[in-house]
């Protein structure tokens, strides 16, 4: 995204990595709760609260595990 001058929002960033849960894509998901940093924005307990569940309902207790953790 800021490679075409667009600078994210903890919003944004929440809708991108939710829509990638929802779609099966954990990994990707995760890597971008953990860029969110980088890209300047802060993931607040929306962020980790919606990627926690999405984790959850699908089974992947290693994943939700490795979110808690980034969480503290």
């Amino acid at each position: 995204m800021k490679s075409i001058g667009y600078t994210p929002d903890c919003g944004t960033c929440n809708y991108l990595f939710l829509t990638l849960s929802k779609i099966g894509q954990f990994r990707e998901a995760v890597e971008v709760l953990k860029g969110m940093g980088r890209a300047g924005c802060v993931p607040d307990c929306d962020s980790y609260e919606g990627l926690i569940a999405e984790l959850s309902e699908a089974r992947k207790v290693d994943a939700v595990a490795e979110v808690v953790r980034e969480m503290m």
